[in-house]
């Protein structure tokens, strides 16, 4: 995003405990530098790959297909939530970039000691 690049290819590749590698890629309809679009497709992509129970060694994702942002073909419907989306990741980028990598995480990412501790954080707790 910061070099105003989009993608428009995801590969997934997994290494499992015999360093087998396996690995899966798709091509987008649309280029994009959009991280839920990104994700959403290399999710699809692991969960095809992925067995459940093989132990993973190496998670790879890659983005490919790079091209300069020069256009974007519209649809009557996904522009609002396409705009939406980018704002939020270039807020998101610049937030990192003067704060640190680790100033702004998707509550997902959390372990369950740090979710508890910003729930802790955030609630507030009954007076005596």
């Amino acid at each position: 995003r910061a070099d105003g690049m989009t993608a428009s290819s995801i590969c997934v590749s997994i290494k499992d405990d015999t360093f087998h590698t396996i690995s899966h890629q798709t091509t987008l309809k649309q280029s994009t530098d959009v991280t839920d679009v990104i994700y959403k497709h290399a999710l699809q992509l692991f969960d095809q790959l992925w067995d459940q129970n093989t132990p993973i060694r190496l998670l790879g994702l890659s983005a490919g297909k790079a091209v300069k942002e020069e256009f974007y073909q519209y649809t009557l419907f996904d522009e609002k939530a396409r705009q939406k989306a980018r704002s939020l990741d270039q807020m998101v980028d610049s937030i990192r970039s003067r704060y640190g990598s680790d100033a702004l995480k998707r509550a997902s990412l959390l372990d369950a000691k740090q979710a508890e501790r910003v729930g802790r954080k955030h609630r507030k707790e009954p007076e005596e």
